[in-house]
């Protein structure tokens, strides 16, 4: 079981606890995960919606992300091990597009959150 004594959770993307609760955002789609801060939020205002880097279109296939920036189409991606998000105290937001999620953790220690 995920939490037990002496079992290392998961850190996404080499970040580190101290850095996780700085995070306000966490926006994923397919294979790429994006995590922002106040101050990056605050870079990027305003913002074309919650997708900051993609973009989707509809056919009678269903939704498809592309990318904003070389519009490569982003794949249906499964994470098993999102444990690290009951790390962020700060998280306001949640976005989840493109993907497939194991068990999600308690969030309950995220008293900011605002959107899943």
């Amino acid at each position: 079981m995920a939490g037990q004594a002496g079992e290392a959770l998961a850190l996404p993307m080499g970040l580190t606890r101290e850095a996780l609760e700085q995070v306000e955002d966490v926006v994923s789609v397919g294979e790429q995960v994006e995590f922002y801060t106040k101050e990056e939020l605050y870079d990027i205002y305003p913002m074309p919606d919650w997708d900051y880097y993609a973009y989707r279109e509809y056919n009678e296939e269903g939704d498809h992300w592309y990318s904003r920036t070389d519009g490569h189409a982003y794949t249906m991606t499964r994470y098993e091990d999102l444990g690290f998000l009951a790390l962020m105290p700060n998280l306001k937001q949640l976005y989840f597009a493109c993907m497939e999620a194991g068990v999600l953790p308690d969030l309950s220690g995220s008293i900011k959150l605002e959107s899943v």
